[in-house]
């Protein structure tokens, strides 16, 4: 009978630190003002796993839309933080005008279609036509996207 007193008292004390837990994550919630639809955007930039092909899709997409040209596209793993994140290191080259580099660039820091990239390096060598004055340039992006693991 000690024994199961024991018992009901560290059980009923591991309830009450998890009770005062739920407390400070939904302070933090409301603090946050996340809706059910902002949990959803989250948790949609951040998807469970790798999921290349998204990315692929995301990127195609983003690139038709800004009038970019995807001229290649390579993948590695990076490393993972403490809380469960991994890194997708995708190198991608593309070709425009400048300000199609530009708007590109602004669409894939807001992406609305898909998952958080950052971008980490770009490269950009500019080309022009000897009969026009139409300049293009070639631009190569260093980029991380997100995932849970």
């Amino acid at each position: 009978l000690s024994q199961a007193k024991t018992d009901v008292l560290t059980t009923q004390s591991e309830l009450d630190g998890l009770k005062t837990k739920v407390e400070e994550l939904t302070a933090k919630e409301t603090e946050l003002d996340l809706t059910d639809i902002k949990k959803k955007e989250i948790l949609a930039s951040i998807p469970v796993g790798i999921n290349q092909d998204e990315v692929i899709r995301n990127l195609m997409e983003l690139t038709s839309t800004y009038d970019i040209a995807l001229r290649s596209l390579g993948f590695g793993k990076g490393g993972s933080s403490e809380v469960g994140l991994g890194v997708l290191q995708i190198n991608a080259s593309f070709e425009g005008s400048y300000s199609d580099l530009t708007n590109f660039l602004a669409g894939l820091e807001k992406n609305d279609k898909g998952r958080m990239f950052k971008v980490k390096s770009i490269s950009v060598q500019v080309a022009g036509s000897d009969t026009t004055s139409y300049k293009r340039a070639v631009f190569s992006l260093s980029i991380e996207a997100f995932y849970q693991q």
